[in-house]
């Protein structure tokens, strides 16, 4: 008697790879035929042992696919959706299959974890017992005052305070890019930009490179919440090559229908030797969600920043170069809270016009 192969549903699938659950869409483009019907319906499982299948070495050299394309596991995890409910906030893109520390700490013992578990709480209490003492009067600026907030320290390593992503590393383009120190100790965020989409029959548009500052955090691993609201713009000084960069901010928020709301603004470098010093006032700054943008425009919530970053998507291939010294923050008396750029639209209703 032939084994019975274990199917799984598309929820109970996105468990076993510890990503979000979703529930399945009727696929109802199929047009209403029985066998259509039927094909709808096994769309809805997916084996077990095929989680983990990707294309075969041959078909990626024949395609010339990237080395990391995805698996059905990773392609189920970032295409999951729902327009009610988003579990998780990186949609998918994340290394492992939880995303967690789970991933790196599958073969420590107990007794390495409770060793470095006390150290790390001597940490933690210092780091609270600063916290508690710092006093919040250093905090408020005065008028038309200039701090810088990240820069580039010859003493510091880079990968801890500086994150560069492309659509390469996730399988879904070819673009790379690095940041390193330039030859005056700056930061030299450099690369190429590739706009050639992968053959996967899957990925319609690709061609990006970001660099992001770091998550800091506070004692017993908080997301620190940086307090921007003494401030009302950023100043940054930057010597490109002529590109258009998008510089975008990104908030701590806690609901998850607002984990992809992103706030940018775009950079027009103008290359050559000279520095270029930019004020972005904190009004200019639009809305967007996964990069659509938005009829209803509001300004960001400067008490719960956490991070800001540079995105090159142009459409332009070749090789970039984007070098920054220092970001800061200033406090115009001119720019107030009540200030925004930007006018708001409510779409009508359809047939709206017939009830007039």
């Amino acid at each position: 008697m032939a084994q019975m192969v274990p199917l799984i549903s598309r929820r109970a699938c996105l468990r076993a790879v510890g990503g979000p659950r979703i529930i399945h869409v009727w696929p109802w483009s199929r047009s209403i035929q029985t066998s259509a019907c039927v094909s709808a319906f096994k769309d809805i499982f997916i084996k077990e042992g095929d989680l983990n299948k990707r294309p075969s070495q041959l078909e990626i050299q024949h395609k010339g696919l990237p080395e990391n394309t995805p698996t059905l596991a990773e392609r189920l995890r970032r295409g999951s959706s729902s327009p009610f409910y988003n579990p998780d906030p990186k949609d998918g893109y994340y290394k492992g299959k939880t995303g967690t520390v789970r991933d790196y700490m599958e073969d420590v013992h107990l007794g390495e974890i409770f060793r470095e578990g006390f150290q790390q709480i001597r940490k933690d209490l210092s780091m609270l017992k600063d916290e508690i003492l710092a006093d919040p009067c250093e905090m408020v600026p005065n008028e038309n005052e200039y701090r810088p907030f990240w820069c580039f320290k010859p003493d510091e390593d880079l990968q801890d305070h500086w994150v560069t992503t492309c659509d390469s590393d996730w399988g879904e383009g070819y673009s790379k890019c690095e940041l390193t120190r330039s030859k005056t100790g700056r930061g030299y965020f450099s690369g190429e930009l590739s706009t050639r989409v992968p053959k996967d029959g899957r990925i319609v548009r690709s061609g990006y490179c970001n660099l992001r500052t770091a998550i800091i955090l506070r004692s017993f691993a908080r997301r620190a919440e940086l307090k921007f609201q003494y401030y009302t713009a950023f100043r940054i000084r930057i010597r490109g090559d002529g590109r258009p960069y998008y510089m975008n901010v990104h908030l701590n928020n806690r609901y998850d229908i607002y984990y992809n709301d992103l706030w940018s603004f775009p950079i027009h470098t103008r290359g050559g030797p000279y520095w270029q010093e930019v004020t972005i006032p904190f009004s200019k700054f639009f809305l967007s969600v996964k990069s659509f943008l938005m009829d209803d425009q509001e300004r960001f919530d400067s008490t719960i920043v956490n991070g800001v970053s540079f995105t090159l998507k142009d459409d332009v291939d070749g090789p970039f170069a984007l070098e920054v010294d220092e970001i800061g923050l200033v406090n115009m008396p001119e720019v107030t809270d009540d200030n925004f750029d930007y006018e708001s639209y409510i779409l009508p209703e359809p047939g709206f016009n017939q009830k007039m």
